[in-house]
């Protein structure tokens, strides 16, 4: 009984990351290949040699806050300055992020800020640049300090290609942890 449920998970986690291998290849040709259980790909757009892959959490809870929902981009492209171009990070704090991630609730956003070189630390990855980190801060009741976020930005070239890798989380152990997985699994 136990060896075949075992085997039921292997084949169920074998056949989600081919599914995802082949609509990402085949269906919308971008040239990204994550192999993350808990991710899947929501949207994946070619324009002018960019490849734009937006990755949503497969593990969301029903009752998640629009905070917890915030999608993963990777873009790759072979022109560095488009990239960034194309990402866009902004520093006014009545803004989005950045081009790719739309912060929800912007009006009730208290403080927009770089984050301490500590928190850049706790992200840094061997090869992979930080070209952007900033701590969100929303209002909460009567005039309090609310949730909190860290938007990171990453970038690193890879077989010629620049990859750009934007996300938004509340920067606890498991999401750095789940933020560097992503990186692991783009260079490999």
């Amino acid at each position: 009984m136990k060896y075949n449920k075992c085997s039921s998970v292997v084949l169920a986690f074998l056949f989600f990351v081919l599914f995802v291998r082949s609509a990402i290849a085949e269906g919308q040709q971008c040239q990204i290949n994550i192999q993350i259980i808990s991710l899947e790909s929501a949207s994946c757009q070619k324009e002018s040699g960019v490849n734009i892959v937006k990755l949503v959490s497969t593990h969301i809870s029903p009752y998640a806050t629009d905070l917890e929902k915030l999608p993963t981009f990777i873009m790759s492209g072979g022109d560095r300055e488009d990239l960034i171009r194309r990402v866009g990070i902004s520093i006014e704090a009545t803004s989005p992020y950045n081009r790719l991630i739309e912060l929800p609730y912007p009006e009730k956003v208290i403080d927009f800020s770089n984050v301490p070189k500590s928190a850049e630390l706790k992200i840094a990855q061997k090869g992979w640049r930080l070209l952007d980190m900033k701590s969100v801060v929303y209002g909460g009741s009567e005039e309090e300090e609310g949730a909190g976020l860290v938007c990171i930005t990453l970038e690193k070239e890879i077989r010629g290609e620049v990859v750009v890798v934007s996300q938004c989380n509340s920067f606890y152990e498991s999401d750095i942890s789940r933020l560097k997985e992503i990186l692991e699994s783009i260079d490999d």
